[in-house]
């Protein structure tokens, strides 16, 4: 985990670039991305070409401006409930994933877990080195959402989705039309190569299993997933290394049966 922290830190409420790091991005690969802004809080939404001209952000800022006219500060309420809810739990300790907990599947568990690991895995898994690479991704997933919460604890708070929707907006990973609630917690205090590494995670998760993952209760929902994946990868070696075949081969047995 990275250095401790204290409170989530209220950043700047100012439109932010992106690049690496801790900044967002002002244009992307598929259009204009920005940051609507007032108070700490930002809304990161990815913007197609469509949305490229002045006066649809302008008038999008306006409206929001105008329906908020009847309370003084209302992002900073905002906000505070939003902090107030994640802080709930930040006290309790984080299991640490460590690959030594798993669940020691008999072949019809195996039969059953691999039609659903596969289903929900998007990688193929064509041979040897394809099955080595993705249980060698999943393990590292399930290490990224434990360091996640951990950053969400030392920062005061136990939704790590918070941490999982910063890294998000920072990388590359985030959709056509999705939006995102930043500004509530600060990573700047991170390593930069520690940074990345997350951030890289966050586009691998996305990229890997067949599951929305945009907030806490996504990631939730996900981490379920990867365990029964890893379950399924340890115990197909274990299958595998008892009838004297490879994993892949292993795989094959359990397609054709």
């Amino acid at each position: 985990s990275g250095p401790s922290g204290s409170s989530p830190k209220s950043k700047d409420s100012s439109p932010r670039t992106k690049g690496t790091g801790g900044s967002r991005g002002s244009t992307g690969q598929n259009g204009p991305e920005r940051v609507e802004s007032v108070g700490s809080i930002g809304v990161f939404t990815r913007r197609s070409s469509a949305h490229r001209e002045g006066s649809v952000a302008a008038s999008r800022v306006q409206s929001s401006a105008t329906n908020m006219t009847q309370d003084t500060n209302p992002h900073a309420d905002i906000r505070s409930k939003i902090m107030s809810g994640a802080a709930a739990g930040a006290d309790r300790p984080v299991t640490p994933f460590d690959g030594s907990s798993w669940q020691n599947l008999s072949f019809n568990e195996l039969l059953q877990r691999q039609f659903e690991v596969e289903h929900m895995i998007r990688w193929d898994l064509k041979n040897e080195e394809d099955v080595a690479n993705t249980q060698r991704a999943v393990e590292g997933l399930l290490t990224f959402v434990w360091q996640m919460k951990v950053q969400a604890r030392e920062r005061g708070i136990a939704n790590h989705g918070l941490i999982f929707q910063e890294l998000l907006a920072m990388g590359s990973a985030q959709r056509e039309g999705e939006s995102i609630v930043t500004g509530l917690v600060d990573l700047s205090d991170l390593p930069q190569e520690e940074l990345d590494g997350m951030i890289k995670q966050v586009e691998i998760l996305r990229g890997i299993i067949r599951l929305k993952v945009q907030d806490a209760s996504d990631l939730k929902t996900a981490s379920a997933t990867l365990k029964e994946a890893f379950s399924f990868f340890k115990s197909l070696a274990t299958h595998a290394q008892e009838k004297g075949v490879s994993r892949f081969d292993m795989l094959e047995q359990l397609r054709n049966f």
